[in-house]
């Protein structure tokens, strides 16, 4: 490419190479629902009175993305990050959770921990949408003596009773 410019008796030579470039904005995706429930992955096989709680939580591929809630014993707890990933235009959102237990969480021996994922769908539509999908699962708990059982109680105190000083 050449341009010349005059102005009296001075003239300007630019002269370059040029790209041409067509860019087209992909069109808006289409709202989408998830094919499965989200995913609850990480959990041990048994945990006590002061361990850490490690869990992910991954929902399927929605858009717009899904918003993840996690709850531990029914209780909404807060997660500990959240990120969303895109791929092709649907979104898969990943929520890590650490809660460190105390004996409250363990006062049935089994811990209760759902995930739930929920997918909104934008203002733009005529009939606008909410689709929810939760897992659960059940972790073992243990009591400690942070949180004794009735029956280590029991026994102490049959001990300082029967047993002879």
């Amino acid at each position: 490419m050449r341009i010349t410019c005059r102005k009296g008796s001075k003239r300007t030579v630019i002269t370059g190479n040029v790209s041409y470039y067509v860019l087209r904005a992909r069109p808006p995706a289409k709202e989408s629902l998830p094919q499965e429930r989200p995913t609850i992955t990480g959990e041990e096989k048994v945990y006590a009175s002061g361990d850490v709680l490690a869990l992910n939580c991954t929902s399927g591929r929605s858009h717009p993305a899904a918003k993840l809630r996690w709850f531990v014993n029914g209780q909404q707890v807060k997660p500990d990050t959240e990120q969303q990933y895109e791929v092709h235009g649907l979104y898969l959102t990943i929520s890590s959770l650490l809660l460190e237990l105390e004996p409250g969480h363990l006062a049935s021996d089994k811990i209760n921990v759902r995930c739930e994922a929920t997918v909104r769908s934008t203002h733009e539509l005529r009939e606008p949408f909410v689709d929810v999908r939760d897992t659960e699962v059940f972790v073992q708990g243990l009591a400690t003596l942070t949180a004794p059982s009735l029956c280590l109680l029991m026994g102490l105190v049959l001990q300082r009773f029967l047993l002879p000083m």
